[in-house]
């Protein structure tokens, strides 16, 4: 995040055993965040957003602040049929539409698709490539 003279600020909650982070009194903005989880079978999971300003916060004085974010993801696609291949784009968001990336144990995990026609016959399926 970053306050009103351009200052970055990182906060982080990821040592389960800290509970509390601070900063001065102000405005600041929030530019991206992480949001780590842990599945059934063990492996972790993790989403990264980030975005020119996400959502604003502001820090007074002796009073505790709280930050929301959501783990919602939203996914949007669509497909461009107007050049001589057909392209499929897909978008990938977080919170007030940041641009979002999903891990596994680490690693940027490939979107799969499929396309169906009308008829509900599957056409093609592949796998996105990020950029």
């Amino acid at each position: 995040m970053s306050d009103t003279h351009g200052r970055d600020f990182r906060l982080s909650w990821e040592d389960p055993k800290a509970t509390r982070n601070s900063l001065p009194a102000g405005e600041y903005v929030v530019k991206s965040y992480r949001i780590i989880k842990e599945a059934p079978d063990g492996q972790i999971w993790h989403f990264s957003a980030s975005k020119g300003s996400i959502k604003p916060l502001t820090i007074v004085a002796g009073k505790d602040s709280r930050l929301d974010l959501s783990s919602t993801i939203i996914m949007n696609s669509r497909m461009d049929t107007s050049q001589a291949d057909t392209q499929i784009r897909m978008e990938i968001q977080g919170e007030n539409k940041s641009g979002l990336t999903i891990y596994r144990a680490g690693k940027r995990i490939p979107m799969a698709y499929e396309i169906t026609g009308a008829d509900g016959v599957l056409k093609a399926t592949g796998t996105m490539g990020y950029g």
